[in-house]
């Protein structure tokens, strides 16, 4: 399980893989290994992704209080 929240993101904001990898000038194969969890993205990579969603690094990549409380029950 993805341990990112990169996929329901860009989702939410209406847009497509292959558009976000360009925005983040990365390749679209590269997105959907770091949006399945198979592969961890630089700072700076994450950055990027970030910056191309409007959204902070913590946002993707920390988890929100809800999710850690969904998973202690």
């Amino acid at each position: 399980m993805a341990n990112n929240k990169i996929a329901s993101l860009r989702i939410s904001k209406g847009i497509n893989q292959s558009e976000l990898a360009r925005k983040a000038e990365i390749s679209r194969s590269y997105l959907i290994a770091v949006e399945k969890g198979t592969s961890v993205p630089t700072v700076e990579v994450g950055s990027r992704i970030a910056n191309a969603l409007g959204v902070t690094l913590d946002d993707i990549f920390l988890p929100r209080v809800s999710d850690m409380n969904d998973s202690a029950e």
